[in-house]
């Protein structure tokens, strides 16, 4: 550019290393120092001005995880810049991270090669702006613009060690994005350089063809551009650039509407950029944007979101989390979601319906109003929302249908007046290129715009792309379609109704379509419009009608027959407990059953058995049968279970707590019901496993393991990458044992229960003892070895977990694997941490609910009072709470735009199902006990009042009692069981301090100090 002089300035001279933190994970180590300056004729001499290079001495120890060089620096960057430094050393085949983290330490974007190339010379690193991606924090997105700190990170992939020098580290403002000149096929153009400028560029009269041509005087980054028209002019406009010697085509918008047009540009960066413009053609501005304006279609429409009135666009564009949910079948399968402002997305990644509310005088939109979610029935899977717009209501309604011999779904827009004057109103439902999961969710084909690029509508219907049909059940009172480019749909619904063309194109992708119903409401009156989405096209779809699937029977059939005797207030759990175990049923495909409706489309055995268990007890156990039957063709010859499967085939990352977490499964299955015939089809895979994990612990039993350093490692199952915290690279994890522990001894029970060979019972309860001494003695060395309190995740790193503690204590209860005094001390630790982050006395921005883990094995613990503390917490932060869902990553601020896994996420919605199920009753395996109001709090039984439970199922059968405290004594009430519990049934009572008496079953007798009864 004419005048521009590049200006480097440096960030860092490295002449104070130590102002740099060094961080190392698991067993890594880093050191940070500097290196002097070399000779003047070594190429290798650093060029701060005579400063020093920044040295980074790292060492993985034979493992893996991350190093990471890190110092504070405020900055404030510019519209376009770049970060430069030199890079030299001798690294192993790792990933390199460039970091920036903003003030707030929470959001970060990040620049990386894998793996890093670099040896004795000197290698330049250019970053621009565009090459800074945003990495993940609550900002969901966008571009820097304050630094608070940076990091050089070096993240293992083949691990070693090695030496890596940073030199030369500089910040370039790289210039504003202005064309140095303008020319035209006719008029003045440079007024499209200034917009304070009072003559806009007009085309002659007798130009026929007119352009425009901009020159940035060097090649630039473009991202693209807004065109400020002015009105009543043409709006036709063609782009090209300027590459080599040939000016090449961009971009061509006809019948452009609006005051603004947002135009993209994801081309290479270029020096000329030329419009072609209508006959008439004037412009006001040419506003210029940089590369992050249209780095993605998600970017571009963040931007022209920006620029538009609120509620114009779904409420993610804004950059503000919108949850969802789905519209739920006990069939599983396709389905669609709802989010909190009314909009109905049609299945997996595609458009979505969105209504808006025309009342004579103004358009509403969910931006004019409080949107109110809530459930049918309090807890079914069957959403609605609620508008209130003044003296007028709309309640969205969606729920499963059938169309003929398709499946899909009805969504009821029930518009009232609530007035005392008689209202016409118009009803519109829009068509949108739009999921209902936000950008920030991305993968694969989800998240954020679903493209339509053509719309058809013949009568009631609107067929998309040429095959997607949306119909009007009712008839419309007009139907219309437009282009993106013909300008913003809800702002043309608000000023001029409903567009007249039925067919419309569109390259962008950003076509829509909009449905009008007009209706006259007396005072008091409601009026319900009907609009169906079929799951796959269907012939003559206009006469194949909508038979709603008697949702509201089946799930009442489905999961109402377990009844929980809870205080008033406690209602609200007992909903949100039967709708947890309705999601897992409404996320599965088929027999496979997903974490979650959209991003977790995958089937974990981890997720599986603990989302099967959770819904045997919930009385529906027929679809653990089938998910496991479903699984086990997946297996490996060798006994090796895969952790998840697809519709790509099964996942082999090593993860060895599979193995025992298929053993659970089957034996499981056999406690509630699967019958002896599919424990023996199933039989040859158990075998097999239980050989697999023999062989896997044999690794480890040698005497090169009874080195002090290796203690810890004997006898365990080796390095895996179970917890997601290590897949950077697998270490002997022991929440891998804790399954392998639990799934054999379960096998053990199952094949003496069978009838097996007592050789092959013997040997299955061998191995799982054996297990129990190891890793015993392997959680002892570990907490002395590495001087901590709390019971350990895994070997290497002797990393803080309580969530897979937790599991531990309720697959173990009883075995005494734990140390007692590291688990007091973990949940100590956690609760701290826990109440602290609750009284914000520490920083924090989100949390995984996983930690409803947590609540059963407080219970089991004897810690009721911690458990129903935090249980209560994590009720109230349900996302949204009249929804009874939690994500699997819950931010701070409800409306941080961060990705939040799945939502609902099945699994942690069956933690809550097994923990809240805890508090009346629980199997505890070790001695075939059955564990009777552990987590039942003094405070329900005020008054007299009766507490329980009927139709619960569990591993004896189903259970029903009754516990009530009156008059200093208790009463207990309890059905007999179909499979008497060999270990008999242990009442915890909630009283510790005094004598007190207990009736069950009319039977008297003392209740223990400790408050524990049993019953045999």
């Amino acid at each position: 550019m004419a005048g521009y002089e590049e200006n480097p300035v440096i960030v860092d001279d490295f002449a104070a290393p130590d102002s740099w933190m060094a961080v190392a994970s698991g067993l890594a180590t880093l050191k940070i120092d500097a290196k002097k300056p070399a000779k003047a004729n070594d190429n290798a001499k650093p060029a701060n001005g005579g400063g020093q290079a920044l040295r980074m001495d790292f060492d993985f120890k034979g493992g893996g995880g991350f190093v990471v060089a890190r110092k504070v620096i405020p900055m404030k960057l510019t519209q376009t810049w770049e970060f430069r430094f030199r890079l030299r050393g001798q690294v192993p085949p790792n990933r390199f991270e460039f970091k920036i983290v903003d003030p707030s330490g929470a959001n970060v974007w990040r620049w990386t090669e894998e793996p890093l190339e670099v040896n004795g010379k000197w290698r330049e690193i250019v970053i621009p702006a565009s090459r800074m991606p945003f990495a993940w924090g609550p900002a969901g997105g966008g571009v820097p613009t304050d630094v608070g700190a940076i990091e050089f990170v070096i993240s293992a992939g083949s691990g070693g060690a090695g030496q890596l020098l940073v030199d030369r580290f500089e910040w370039v403002d790289t210039g504003a994005l202005v064309p140095v000149s303008c020319q035209a096929s006719s008029g003045d153009p440079n007024a499209l350089r200034d917009p304070s400028s009072a003559n806009p560029w007009h085309a002659a009269e007798d130009d026929a063809a007119p352009w425009v041509e901009l020159d940035f005087g060097r090649a630039r980054e473009l991202g693209g551009m807004i065109l400020h028209w002015v009105p009543g002019h043409a709006r036709d406009v063609a782009v090209e650039s300027f590459h080599g010697d040939s000016w090449r085509p961009v971009l061509e918008l006809n019948g452009v509407h609006g005051r603004l047009t947002p135009v993209p540009l994801p081309s290479p960066e270029t020096r000329r950029i030329r419009l072609k413009l209508g006959a008439g053609a004037a412009l006001s501005w040419i506003e210029w944007k940089g590369a992050e304006f249209s780095r993605s279609d998600d970017e571009f429409l963040h931007a022209v979101a920006a620029e538009s009135r609120r509620g114009t666009f779904p409420k993610y564009w804004s950059r503000e989390q919108t949850l969802l949910t789905p519209v739920g079948s006990p069939l599983g399968g396709p389905r669609s979601m709802m989010n909190e402002e009314g909009l109905v997305e049609t299945d997996a990644a595609g458009p979505s319906l969105e209504p808006f509310l025309h009342d004579g005088e103004r358009l509403w939109t969910w931006a004019d109003v409080r949107p109110v979610p809530s459930l049918d029935h309090g807890w079914m899977p069957l959403p609605k929302v609620r508008w209130e717009c003044g003296d007028l209501s709309l309640e969205t309604f969606a729920a499963p249908c059938d169309f003929g011999p398709v499946r899909g779904t009805v969504v009821d827009y029930a518009v009232a007046n609530t007035g005392k004057t008689s209202r016409t109103v118009k009803l519109h439902v829009a068509v949108r290129p739009f999921q209902a999961t936000p950008p920030w969710q991305h993968y694969q084909k989800l998240g954020g715009k679903s493209a339509i690029s053509a719309i058809e509508i013949h009568g009631r219907v609107c067929r998309l792309n040429g095959e997607r049909q949306i119909l009007a059940m009712d008839e419309p009172s007009a139907a219309g379609c437009q282009p993106f480019v013909a300008g913003r749909l809800v702002s043309r619904l608000g000023d001029h109704g409903t567009p007249e063309a039925q067919r419309t194109t569109d390259p962008l992708g950003w076509a829509e379509a909009v449905f009008t119903f007009e209706i006259e409401l007396a005072p008091g009156e409601k009026a319900t419009r009907r609009m169906g989405i079929p799951f796959s096209p269907l012939a003559e779809i206009e006469k194949a009608g909508c038979k709603e699937a008697c949702a509201r029977k089946t799930w009442k059939q489905e999961l109402g027959g377990v009844e929980f005797d809870v205080p008033p207030e406690w209602q609200d759990a007992v909903d949100a407990w039967r709708t947890a175990a309705a999601h897992i049923l409404v996320n599965r495909q088929g027999a496979a059953i997903h974490p979650g409706p959209r991003r977790y489309n995958r089937a974990w055995i981890r997720d599986g058995v603990v989302m099967g268990g959770a819904l045997a007890r919930a009385g529906a156990p027929q679809a653990y049968f089938d998910f496991m039957r479903w699984y086990a063709p997946f297996l490996r010859e060798d006994g090796f279970v895969p952790c998840c499967v697809d519709d790509q085939g099964a996942d082999w990352l090593i993860e060895y707590d599979s193995q025992g977490q298929w053993l659970h499964g089957i034996a499981e299955c056999h406690r509630f019901g699967s019958g002896h015939a599919f424990s023996e089809a199933l039989w040859p895979t158990v075998k097999k496993c239980v050989s697999l994990t023999r062989a896997l612990r044999e690794r480890r039993p040698g005497e090169g393991y009874r080195d002090p350093q290796k203690r810890p490692f004997r006898g365990l199952l080796p390095e895996s990458a179970s917890h997601e915290g290590y897949l950077a690279h697998p270490v002997h994890s022991y929440w891998d044992d804790f399954w392998a522990i639990r799934g054999l001894l379960d096998i053990a029970r199952l094949a003496e229960r069978m009838g097996r060979p007592e050789r092959e019972v013997k040997s299955f309860r061998a191995l799982g003892e054996a297990m129990v001494e190891a890793v015993t003695k392997s959680l002892r060395a570990t907490m002395e070895l590495r001087d901590i309190s709390y019971v350990p995740g895994s070997v290497e790193w002797a990393d803080f977990d309580p969530a897979a503690t937790a599991v531990a204590v309720t697959l173990l209860d009883g075995l005494g694997v734990l140390p007692c005094d590291g688990l007091e001390k973990t949940f100590d630790k956690y609760l701290e941490g826990f109440r602290a982050k609750v009284r914000n006395e520490v920083p924090w921005t989100n949390y995984s609910a996983y930690e409803m883990r947590i609540v059963p094995a407080l219970v089991r613990l004897g810690r009721r009072e911690d458990a129903h503390e935090l249980l209560e917490f994590l009720l109230a932060d349900r996302r949204p709470k009249e929804w009874n869902q939690w994500p699997e990553i819950t931010w701070k601020d409800p409306k941080s735009p961060g990705h939040f896994g799945d939502l609902p996420h099945s699994w942690i919605g069956a933690e809550y199902v097994l923990g809240f199920a805890s508090l009346f009753a629980y199997e505890r395996a070790s001695d075939d006990t059955l564990v009777l109001a552990a987590g039942l709090p003094l405070s329900w039984f005020d008054h007299g009042r009766n507490n329980g439970v009927e139709n619960l199922a569990t591993y004896y059968g189903r259970l029903t009692y009754s516990l009530r405290h009156s008059g200093g004594d208790w009463k207990l009430d309890i059905a007999p069981l179909a499979i008497p519990p060999s270990g008999g049934i242990e009442v915890r009572l909630p009283v510790a301090s005094h004598l007190k008496r207990i009736a069950v079953n009319g039977e008297m007798m003392w209740v223990p100090k400790d408050g524990v009864v049993r019953v045999r």
